[in-house]
């Protein structure tokens, strides 16, 4: 898909949540669109690095005693349990191996003609769980990138939220320090603009990668 057929696709306001697969595919092509020029990137979606990681390495066997002789504990089924979580991309430089998180995080907002109700929802809040100290590390190792300035997860926010006062006002708060570490892409007639993300990936992520 060419860039300006692509554009015109970009337009997904008011598609309802049903067609949330659709969204998140047309982000990666948008990703893919994005790096086409830029080097020896490969954008994966729905890469399965983590989608194990609290079952395989934590149930049973990591967790304490104090914890185990006090909880359920179910049956496995055959091939264990599948717990753990999935991202909704990854751009990886293949030269350098090192790679990047990505979640595409899309809710309504407080806008022109509009109530403060409207920012309701929790998916800002539901994206700080990389902040936590175990995921901050497994998402480092796995990443390769080194640098202690940047954490190798990166939030793409899209839908009213990008223009919601108070929604803004808090993930700005939340990721002072890392404010690389998150992207408000922001319609602009009705569509999510190419050079807008695309100035993004080239000046604040692919330096990571190098």
């Amino acid at each position: 898909m060419g860039a300006e057929a692509l554009s015109k696709r970009l337009n997904w306001q008011t598609l309802s949540g049903k067609n949330a697969k659709k969204k998140e595919l047309l982000v990666r092509d948008a990703l893919e669109e994005c790096l086409r020029d830029e080097g020896n990137y490969k954008v994966v979606y729905q890469p399965k690095d983590f989608d194990r990681i609290y079952s395989d390495t934590i149930y049973p066997d990591g967790l304490p005693d104090s914890i185990l002789n006090n909880i359920y504990r179910p049956k496995e089924p055959k091939g264990g349990f599948k717990w753990g979580f999935d991202p909704d991309y990854t751009i990886q430089n293949l030269d350098t191996g090192k790679k990047i998180f990505i979640e595409l995080k899309t809710q309504n907002g407080w806008v022109e003609g509009g109530k403060p109700a409207d920012g309701r929802g929790n998916v800002h809040e539901r994206a700080c769980k990389h902040f936590t100290p175990g995921i901050m590390k497994l998402e480092r190792k796995a990443s390769g990138i080194t640098d202690p300035n940047f954490l190798p997860f990166v939030i793409i926010f899209t839908g009213n939220i990008t223009r919601d006062p108070r929604r803004n006002s808090e993930i700005y708060f939340w990721f002072q320090g890392f404010e690389d570490n998150y992207f408000m892409w922001r319609p602009k007639s009705g569509t999510y603009p190419l050079d807008t993300l695309s100035d993004y990936l080239k000046n604040k992520l692919l330096p990571h990668l190098q």
